[in-house]
């Protein structure tokens, strides 16, 4: 595998005469702008989720330390950049034996998110990094080209190339675009960091949390009862379905009498019986 040093060390350049006049006012909304990029980032390249969150405050309290440093229109480059470099250290500190998609589960067990991001993870893992970025960046992130070329530090025409061998390294194992590949790239896209991480990152960069911040975390935590909140609306469509059914049962059965009846009664006027006063 290249070394993420070859593929990074480029992006760390970013400028020590660019200093920003007032530095403190970009680093909270940098942090809360980029945390999703650098929480997904930090999964694909190979961290587990104890991991990423403690890379999280590694890379946001490098970027405290470096804000001035870093030009306004390259704060994504120095992210990215000092993420592939936290992450190689992390996976050198607990050995490449012990690779997230190890141990991932098979594409026929593939029934819910988390499985699929094991499963790409396992898929990742095998293709060369220069190339796994790229496809990382395009697939999973949706950057257009010419921001994957700003990012990383390479030429567009090198973007184009190595997205392409990239697809085509993914191809070999899954269509690029069959339902499985799909899912893959879906659930990577919606994975979503633990509700304490981001206020965990702030901290670490010495950024003040707010009530906003304190809103979000708990709405975060909140989200999976928000799924439960599905199964009384559910019970109360079928109850309503199921009343409605019951009147119109209800209105067929009246009908019916009504009709019943109307034919006795017909039937009765047609064929009197003989009265007693005849005979």
């Amino acid at each position: 595998m290249i070394e993420i040093q070859a593929v990074a060390s480029p992006l760390t350049e970013t400028g020590a005469g660019a200093v920003d006049g007032d530095p403190g006012n970009r680093l909270g909304p940098l942090i809360r702008a980029q945390f999703g990029f650098v929480w997904r980032l930090s999964r694909r390249i190979g961290l587990s989720e104890s991991e990423a969150e403690s890379a999280l405050r590694e890379v946001f309290a490098a970027a405290a330390q470096r804000i001035g440093d870093i030009r306004p229109d390259s704060e994504r480059a120095f992210l990215f950049s000092t993420t592939l470099h936290v992450a190689a250290r992390a996976r050198r500190t607990r050995g490449e034996h012990a690779a997230v998609g190890d141990a991932a589960p098979a594409l026929e067990d593939l029934d819910e998110p988390g499985q699929a991001r094991e499963i790409l993870g396992a898929l990742l893992e095998q293709m060369p990094l220069e190339l796994r970025v790229v496809f990382i960046l395009s697939e999973i992130e949706q950057l257009p080209s010419s921001e994957i070329s700003e990012v990383i530090g390479i030429p567009p025409a090198t973007v184009s190339t190595r997205l392409a061998e990239a697809r085509e390294d993914f191809a070999t194992h899954l269509e690029s675009e069959s339902k499985s590949s799909m899912s893959l790239i879906a659930a990577a896209r919606d994975e979503r960091a633990p509700p304490a991480a981001l206020t965990s990152a702030l901290r670490a960069a010495g950024v003040a949390i707010t009530a906003a911040d304190r809103e979000s975390e708990a709405s975060a935590r909140s989200a999976p009862g928000a799924l439960s909140l599905r199964a009384p609306r559910a019970a109360g469509s079928r109850s309503a379905w199921m009343l409605a059914a019951s009147w119109l049962a209800l209105g067929w059965l009246i009908g019916l009498v009504v009709v019943s009846a109307v034919w006795a009664l017909s039937d009765a006027s047609s064929n009197p019986k003989p009265s007693s006063f005849s005979r």
